[in-house]
Protein backbone atom coordinates (compact mmCIF):
# COMPACT_ATOMS: atom_id res chain seq x y z
CA UNK A 1 0.00 0.00 0.00
CA UNK A 2 1.25 3.52 -0.83
CA UNK A 3 -0.74 6.42 0.52
CA UNK A 4 0.28 10.33 -0.63
CA UNK A 5 -2.20 12.71 0.87
CA UNK A 6 -5.77 11.79 0.17
CA UNK A 7 -4.82 9.16 -2.68
CA UNK A 8 -3.99 5.20 -1.92
CA UNK A 9 -2.17 2.80 -4.06
CA UNK A 10 -3.15 -0.71 -3.55
CA UNK A 11 -2.08 -3.95 -5.54
CA UNK A 12 -4.65 -6.95 -5.57
CA UNK A 13 -2.58 -10.03 -6.98
CA UNK A 14 -1.36 -8.54 -10.54
CA UNK A 15 -3.32 -5.48 -10.53
CA UNK A 16 -2.89 -2.07 -8.90
CA UNK A 17 -5.86 -0.54 -7.45
CA UNK A 18 -5.70 3.52 -7.60
CA UNK A 19 -8.04 4.92 -4.35
CA UNK A 20 -9.14 8.08 -3.46
CA UNK A 21 -9.57 9.07 0.08
CA UNK A 22 -11.97 12.17 -0.30
CA UNK A 23 -9.02 14.16 -1.34
CA UNK A 24 -10.21 18.14 -2.39
CA UNK A 25 -9.61 18.28 -5.83
CA UNK A 26 -10.48 14.86 -6.80
CA UNK A 27 -8.45 11.92 -8.40
CA UNK A 28 -8.97 11.85 -12.44
CA UNK A 29 -7.53 9.05 -15.09
CA UNK A 30 -6.22 10.15 -18.12
CA UNK A 31 -9.03 12.33 -19.74
CA UNK A 32 -11.98 12.08 -18.40
CA UNK A 33 -14.07 14.74 -16.75
CA UNK A 34 -15.17 12.89 -13.39
CA UNK A 35 -13.03 12.15 -10.69
CA UNK A 36 -12.75 8.08 -9.66
CA UNK A 37 -13.03 7.04 -6.42
CA UNK A 38 -11.80 3.25 -6.96
CA UNK A 39 -10.16 1.98 -9.94
CA UNK A 40 -7.60 -0.51 -11.42
CA UNK A 41 -5.32 0.87 -13.05
CA UNK A 42 -4.15 -0.05 -16.86
CA UNK A 43 -0.68 0.11 -18.18
CA UNK A 44 -0.16 3.35 -20.00
CA UNK A 45 -2.91 5.21 -17.57
CA UNK A 46 -2.01 8.56 -16.61
CA UNK A 47 -3.06 9.72 -13.06
CA UNK A 48 -3.54 12.92 -12.21
CA UNK A 49 -3.67 14.20 -8.27
CA UNK A 50 -4.07 17.83 -8.25
CA UNK A 51 -1.59 19.67 -10.14
CA UNK A 52 0.07 16.44 -10.47
CA UNK A 53 0.29 13.87 -13.08
CA UNK A 54 1.46 10.19 -12.94
CA UNK A 55 1.97 7.63 -15.36
CA UNK A 56 1.33 3.70 -14.21
CA UNK A 57 4.24 1.52 -15.80
CA UNK A 58 4.92 -2.02 -15.31
CA UNK A 59 8.62 -3.04 -15.06
CA UNK A 60 8.77 -4.25 -18.37
CA UNK A 61 7.31 -0.76 -19.31
CA UNK A 62 10.08 0.75 -17.77
CA UNK A 63 12.47 -1.21 -18.97
CA UNK A 64 11.21 -0.50 -22.94
CA UNK A 65 11.08 2.93 -22.31
CA UNK A 66 14.57 2.83 -20.93
CA UNK A 67 15.99 1.31 -23.91
CA UNK A 68 13.89 3.76 -26.42
CA UNK A 69 15.45 6.59 -24.78
CA UNK A 70 19.07 5.37 -24.59
CA UNK A 71 18.33 4.53 -28.17
CA UNK A 72 17.06 7.81 -29.18
CA UNK A 73 19.98 9.69 -27.82
CA UNK A 74 22.29 7.65 -29.85
CA UNK A 75 20.79 8.55 -32.99
CA UNK A 76 19.63 11.92 -32.28
CA UNK A 77 21.19 15.57 -32.38
CA UNK A 78 21.13 16.46 -28.58
CA UNK A 79 20.55 20.65 -29.29
CA UNK A 80 18.38 20.72 -32.54
CA UNK A 81 16.75 17.29 -32.45
CA UNK A 82 17.47 16.21 -35.60
CA UNK A 83 19.03 12.99 -36.40
CA UNK A 84 22.70 13.15 -36.03
CA UNK A 85 25.21 12.16 -38.78
CA UNK A 86 25.36 8.11 -37.58
CA UNK A 87 21.31 8.26 -38.27
CA UNK A 88 21.99 10.14 -41.62
CA UNK A 89 24.30 7.38 -42.75
CA UNK A 90 21.61 4.42 -42.06
CA UNK A 91 18.78 6.82 -43.10
CA UNK A 92 20.81 7.41 -46.77
CA UNK A 93 21.81 3.67 -46.96
CA UNK A 94 18.22 3.02 -46.80
CA UNK A 95 16.80 5.21 -49.04
CA UNK A 96 19.19 4.50 -51.52
CA UNK A 97 18.72 0.78 -51.67
CA UNK A 98 15.08 1.69 -51.81
CA UNK A 99 15.07 3.63 -54.62
CA UNK A 100 17.03 0.98 -56.64
CA UNK A 101 14.65 -1.72 -55.49
CA UNK A 102 11.76 0.45 -56.94
CA UNK A 103 13.27 2.49 -59.69
CA UNK A 104 12.46 5.80 -57.87
CA UNK A 105 14.51 8.47 -57.41
CA UNK A 106 16.09 10.21 -54.87
CA UNK A 107 17.90 13.60 -53.98
CA UNK A 108 20.28 15.30 -51.05
CA UNK A 109 20.02 18.36 -50.40
CA UNK A 110 23.46 19.88 -48.02
CA UNK A 111 22.97 23.33 -46.13
CA UNK A 112 25.10 25.13 -44.30
CA UNK A 113 24.46 28.35 -42.46
CA UNK A 114 26.66 31.50 -44.22
CA UNK A 115 29.13 33.31 -41.83
CA UNK A 116 28.20 31.00 -39.12
CA UNK A 117 31.67 31.81 -37.45
CA UNK A 118 30.95 36.10 -37.08
CA UNK A 119 27.33 34.82 -35.43
CA UNK A 120 29.20 33.00 -32.72
CA UNK A 121 32.14 35.87 -32.55
CA UNK A 122 29.50 38.78 -32.45
CA UNK A 123 26.72 37.55 -29.84
CA UNK A 124 28.31 34.62 -28.16
CA UNK A 125 28.04 30.49 -28.56
CA UNK A 126 24.32 30.42 -26.86
CA UNK A 127 23.45 32.79 -29.49
CA UNK A 128 24.99 30.84 -32.01
CA UNK A 129 23.05 27.59 -29.99
CA UNK A 130 20.12 29.50 -30.48
CA UNK A 131 20.52 30.08 -34.14
CA UNK A 132 21.18 26.06 -35.07
CA UNK A 133 18.43 25.20 -33.00
CA UNK A 134 15.90 27.64 -34.60
CA UNK A 135 17.04 26.92 -37.74
CA UNK A 136 16.34 23.68 -37.36
CA UNK A 137 12.53 23.80 -36.70
CA UNK A 138 11.80 26.47 -39.64
CA UNK A 139 13.48 23.36 -42.25
CA UNK A 140 11.32 20.36 -40.39
CA UNK A 141 8.16 22.83 -40.82
CA UNK A 142 9.40 22.83 -44.48
CA UNK A 143 9.93 19.54 -45.93
CA UNK A 144 7.81 16.49 -46.06
CA UNK A 145 6.50 14.16 -44.09
CA UNK A 146 8.76 11.53 -46.15
CA UNK A 147 11.76 14.01 -46.14
CA UNK A 148 14.76 13.28 -43.46
CA UNK A 149 16.39 15.74 -41.99
CA UNK A 150 19.44 15.42 -39.86
CA UNK A 151 22.50 17.87 -38.54
CA UNK A 152 25.35 16.64 -40.50
CA UNK A 153 27.64 18.64 -38.58
CA UNK A 154 28.76 21.67 -37.18
CA UNK A 155 26.28 24.27 -38.84
CA UNK A 156 25.59 21.92 -41.87
CA UNK A 157 22.50 20.38 -42.39
CA UNK A 158 21.44 17.41 -44.67
CA UNK A 159 18.13 16.23 -45.80
CA UNK A 160 17.31 13.62 -48.23
CA UNK A 161 14.27 13.64 -49.87
CA UNK A 162 12.87 9.96 -51.23
CA UNK A 163 11.19 9.99 -54.28
CA UNK A 164 11.93 13.32 -55.51
CA UNK A 165 14.00 14.46 -58.73
CA UNK A 166 16.17 16.73 -59.28
CA UNK A 167 14.26 19.67 -60.65
CA UNK A 168 11.67 18.92 -57.54
CA UNK A 169 14.35 19.24 -55.09
CA UNK A 170 15.89 22.06 -56.49
CA UNK A 171 12.53 23.79 -55.61
CA UNK A 172 12.43 22.81 -52.82
CA UNK A 173 15.99 23.85 -51.92
CA UNK A 174 14.96 27.44 -52.95
CA UNK A 175 12.15 27.53 -50.72
CA UNK A 176 14.08 26.60 -47.96
CA UNK A 177 16.75 29.34 -48.80
CA UNK A 178 13.49 31.82 -49.15
CA UNK A 179 12.59 31.10 -46.27
CA UNK A 180 15.26 31.15 -43.59
CA UNK A 181 16.87 34.71 -45.21
CA UNK A 182 12.90 35.98 -44.72
CA UNK A 183 12.89 35.08 -41.47
CA UNK A 184 14.66 36.74 -38.33
CA UNK A 185 15.95 35.67 -34.77
CA UNK A 186 15.54 37.28 -32.09
CA UNK A 187 17.39 37.36 -29.10
CA UNK A 188 17.82 39.43 -26.02
CA UNK A 189 15.87 42.03 -28.04
CA UNK A 190 18.76 41.65 -31.14
CA UNK A 191 17.23 40.86 -34.98
CA UNK A 192 19.72 38.70 -36.23
CA UNK A 193 19.20 37.71 -39.98
CA UNK A 194 20.62 34.36 -41.20
CA UNK A 195 21.19 32.84 -44.95
CA UNK A 196 22.17 29.71 -45.83
CA UNK A 197 24.09 28.13 -49.26
CA UNK A 198 22.23 24.89 -50.24
CA UNK A 199 23.96 22.04 -52.65
CA UNK A 200 21.26 19.96 -54.28
CA UNK A 201 22.59 16.43 -55.79
CA UNK A 202 20.67 13.37 -57.30
CA UNK A 203 21.33 9.47 -57.34
CA UNK A 204 22.60 8.21 -60.22
CA UNK A 205 23.42 4.65 -61.26
CA UNK A 206 26.82 4.53 -60.38
CA UNK A 207 26.78 6.06 -56.79
CA UNK A 208 27.69 5.01 -53.49
CA UNK A 209 26.30 7.08 -50.24
CA UNK A 210 29.60 8.64 -49.92
CA UNK A 211 29.51 9.67 -53.92
CA UNK A 212 26.38 11.69 -53.28
CA UNK A 213 27.30 12.97 -50.17
CA UNK A 214 30.46 14.23 -52.12
CA UNK A 215 28.51 15.85 -54.84
CA UNK A 216 25.92 17.58 -52.80
CA UNK A 217 28.95 18.88 -50.57
CA UNK A 218 30.41 19.88 -53.88
CA UNK A 219 27.73 21.91 -54.82
CA UNK A 220 27.45 23.38 -51.32
CA UNK A 221 30.81 25.25 -51.76
CA UNK A 222 29.95 25.94 -55.49
CA UNK A 223 27.22 27.99 -53.37
CA UNK A 224 29.50 29.18 -51.08
CA UNK A 225 31.93 30.56 -53.47
CA UNK A 226 29.24 31.81 -56.03
CA UNK A 227 28.42 34.65 -53.52
CA UNK A 228 26.55 32.52 -50.46
CA UNK A 229 22.57 32.70 -49.79
CA UNK A 230 22.05 30.59 -53.49
CA UNK A 231 21.59 27.00 -54.61
CA UNK A 232 23.55 25.20 -57.24
CA UNK A 233 22.64 21.53 -58.99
Amino acid sequence: VIRAANVRLERGGEAIYIVDLASTNGTFINDERKPVRERRLARGDRLKIGDTIFKHLTGADVELQYHEIIFRMAVTDGLTNLANRQQLDTILNEEITRARRYGRDLSLLMLDIDHFKSINDTYGHLTGDYVLSGLAAILQRRIRPNDKLGRYGGEEFCANLPETSLNSATSIAEDLRALVESHAFASDDRRILVTVSIGVATLREDMQPADLYRVADEMLYKAKRGGRNQVCV
